[in-house]
């Protein structure tokens, strides 16, 4: 068991030592894993299996590119960074206008 001082006050709390030592240590995974749990983007009912993994792979992406950008000198936050990349892929997306304009084509009778 080892002492520690906690967060909140002067008090000492007693932990054992395997616990000291992952909270001193935890690495990006961890903190990778917590961030992500709050905007899930994985559907309870989705049975195809590869859509999962495809979600958690585009969500696992904007993770590390706003771990990138904060790196780089960013200023917004988690929320803030995942709004404005929308906003700008819509903005990309939304400039061809051939894509929006697309029209089924008629099926001839026999």
């Amino acid at each position: 068991m080892m002492e520690v001082k906690a967060m909140k006050g002067d008090s000492v709390k007693l932990k054992p030592k395997a616990v000291v030592f992952y909270n001193n240590t935890m690495g990006g995974v961890d903190r990778s894993d917590q961030c992500l749990s709050y905007y899930p983007v994985a559907r309870n009912q989705q049975r195809k299996y590869y859509k999962k993994i495809f979600r958690h792979l585009v969500n696992q992406i904007v993770w590390n590119s706003f771990v990138i950008f904060k790196k780089n000198g960013g200023i917004l936050n988690h929320i803030g960074f995942r709004m404005k990349l929308i906003e700008r892929l819509i903005e990309e997306g939304g400039s061809d206008s051939g894509s929006r304009n697309f029209v089924a084509p008629k099926i001839s009778e026999m």
